[in-house]
């Protein structure tokens, strides 16, 4: 009996370890946050990923300049996006981690993440 109980064991621990290679944890999280360190949005990728902020006009008039988005881990650099003309600033090669985004002074902004 002690044979076929070893031989379950190593089983099992054969198909753990098969099921951490297939279901492999390099799922990167990205969070995304304000100026105040307020969350707004979360995704769980597997890679890179794209993040698009919508900026909403401020009295009839629509947001220019420029967007930011900085690694509050300081593991990758600061990206830069000028605001297009449908009011959306769109981060692409995005690296798992936390994002801070700013946007120009005053104007309220909903954020999309894409994989």
């Amino acid at each position: 009996m002690r044979w076929w109980h070893l031989l379950k064991v190593v089983w099992i621990s054969a198909l753990v370890s098969i099921g951490a290679v297939v279901f492999d944890a390099s799922a990167d999280e990205i969070r995304v946050v304000d100026a105040r360190g307020l969350v707004r949005a979360v995704k769980i990728t597997q890679g890179a990923a794209r993040i698009v902020v919508t900026l909403e006009p401020l009295n009839g008039v629509a947001a220019k300049g420029e967007c930011v988005a900085t690694n509050v881990d300081g593991l990758a650099a600061e990206k830069r996006v000028v605001i297009s003309a449908k009011s959306e600033c769109a981060f692409s090669e995005v690296t798992g981690g936390s994002w801070q985004v700013s946007v120009p002074q005053g104007y309220t902004w909903r954020v999309r993440l894409y994989e």
